[in-house]
C-alpha cells in the first residue's frame, strides 16, 4: 500500500471555493468577476465532462483524464474567485496547482486501477454539491452514474469538483477525488 499524504493536500484545497482577502485583523470578501475567455479545453455541459470521464476511463487513457482538468494558466486566471482562505492566498496559485495536480494524477490512476476499460456507459450525472460564486459554478462531488457491460448499475465518485465558467459557458474539472 502506497502513502498518499491526502489530508493536507486536501485540507489546503478545501480552501479553494470563494474568495477572500486578509486584511490584517478583517477578513473581506472580494468581489471578483472572471473574464469571459473559455476555459482552454472547455466542454459545454456537466454531461460532457460526465461523457468524456466515462469514455477516458473506458480507454484507459491517463493523459486524456487529465487533460480535462483546468490548465495552470485558467486556475491562476480564476485563483482570486477560487481561494477563500488567507493560507491558500499566501501560498499562491503555482504551487496549490501543483499540489492539486498531484493529487488528481494519484486519484486518477487508483481509478483508472479499479474501473479503468470495464466498458461504461453513462446513464446520468447527478451534479452534488452546487456554490456559485463570481462568474464561477463549482459542482462538488458530482456523482456519475453508469453501467458496466453486463448492465450493472454503478454511482462513480471520481471527480472531486467540476468548475463551470458562466461567461463562456465552458467546464473542466478542477480536482479528481476517487472513492470506492
Amino acid at each position: 500500500m502506497r502513502f498518499r499524504p491526502r489530508l493536507p493536500v486536501f485540507a489546503l484545497l478545501c480552501c479553494i471555493s470563494g474568495c477572500v482577502a486578509n486584511t490584517g485583523s478583517q477578513v473581506e470578501v472580494v468581489e471578483v468577476v472572471a473574464d469571459d475567455r473559455p476555459l482552454a479545453g472547455g466542454l459545454d455541459s456537466l454531461d460532457a465532462v460526465g461523457r468524456a470521464v466515462v469514455d477516458g476511463l473506458n480507454a484507459g487513457e491517463a493523459r486524456g483524464l487529465m487533460q480535462l482538468v483546468l490548465t495552470e494558466a485558467d486556475f491562476a486566471r480564476l485563483f482570486d474567485v477560487l481561494s477563500n482562505h488567507p493560507n491558500a492566498r499566501q501560498m499562491g496559485p503555482e504551487l496549490l496547482y501543483a499540489m492539486q495536480r498531484r493529487q488528481s494524477e494519484d486519484e486518477m490512476t487508483r481509478a483508472l486501477e479499479t474501473l479503468g476499460r470495464r466498458g461504461l456507459h453513462l446513464l446520468a450525472v447527478e451534479p452534488g454539491t452546487i456554490e456559485t460564486l463570481a462568474g464561477v459554478t463549482l459542482y462538488r462531488r458530482p456523482r456519475l452514474r453508469v453501467e458496466d457491460a453486463q448492465g450493472a448499475a454503478l454511482g462513480l465518485e471520481l471527480v472531486g469538483t467540476v468548475v463551470e465558467h458562466r461567461p463562456s459557458s465552458t467546464f473542466k474539472i478542477l480536482s479528481y477525488r476517487f472513492s470506492e
